[in-house]
């Protein structure tokens, strides 16, 4: 899971949990690589809950998206996405950090 968001990347790092809005439909407790706007692997993350990205959810949300405003979420992930617009990522995914990668090693990460 690549983070190209300076704000969303650096959220998650911060608080170890962060929602993002993606095209593919993760899977609830899939784990997955947490690579940054480079495509290198900094960690494992969990995948914890997958939801429609309506506009009732995204409001919900948005305080765990590292952005102030949902408006300024969905307008940073259409253009990140490449996507006109009128269109934007389906769905909202919420993902842990679980393990960091340091040089060989993968350390885990505390959890709340």
């Amino acid at each position: 899971m690549m983070f190209k968001s300076r704000r969303a990347f650096a959220f998650l790092l911060g608080n170890r949990k962060v929602a993002t809005l993606r095209n593919y439909r993760y899977v609830e407790k899939q784990t997955v690589y947490i690579k940054d706007r480079e495509g290198k692997i900094i960690g494992k993350g969990k995948v914890e809950k997958v939801m429609p990205a309506e506009w009732d959810n995204i409001m919900k949300y948005c305080k765990m998206s590292g952005f102030k405003h949902p408006f300024h979420w969905v307008e940073e992930a259409a253009k990140l996405h490449g996507m006109p617009p009128y269109r934007y990522p389906r769905f909202i995914v919420i993902v842990s950090l679980r393990e960091v990668k340091c040089g060989k090693e993968w350390v885990k990460v505390e959890q709340e």
